[in-house]
């Protein structure tokens, strides 16, 4: 049985000479051949979300973000009815996607307004700059409830850094 398979297969183990002529083969750093591959996922269970207070009545969970570029975050919104949450902005390049899940929600970015949940409204998105002051605003009568992507084009913004 060849060797390369012997060491696939854990029929052997490879000597520090073997592992540094299979680097030099591949072009490889030896590290990289003993460093074990990173998790495949993670599961933050919804009771360790990090819950923000926005509003009067409403509140922002971060559901979970990425420790490597592209940057993203998973938000979930709950806006009560005649409440709003506004944010300053990200970092230049930032960018937004929203989902509707319920209710009605009108946002306003840098000088523009948009209106989610008009008629049938749920499920309505929103793809939106996110590095300009920005406000969500609930104008109905029912508590509005969406799902926010922040994508990051460069810096993540520094007020939520991976849970770690």
């Amino acid at each position: 049985m060849p060797a390369l398979q012997q060491i696939e297969t854990a029929r052997t183990n490879p000597s520090v000479t073997t592992l540094a002529r299979i680097s030099e083969a591949l072009g490889v750093p030896i590290g990289e051949l003993v460093t074990p591959a990173p998790p495949l996922g993670e599961v933050v269970r919804a009771a360790d979300a990090t819950v923000r207070p926005a509003g009067r009545a409403s509140s922002a969970r971060l559901l979970i973000n990425d420790g490597e570029a592209p940057f993203v975050e998973l938000w979930d919104f709950t806006v009560a009815a005649g409440d709003e949450i506004g944010s300053a902005g990200h970092p230049a390049g930032t960018r937004e996607l929203l989902l509707l899940h319920d209710g009605r929600m009108r946002v306003d970015v840098g000088g523009s307004s948009f209106d989610l949940g008009v008629g049938v409204g749920v499920g309505d998105a929103l793809r939106m700059r996110g590095d300009r002051p920005h406000t969500y605003a609930n104008p109905g009568a029912t508590t509005a409830r969406l799902t926010i992507g922040v994508v990051y084009a460069g810096e993540r913004d520094p007020r939520y850094l991976p849970r770690g």
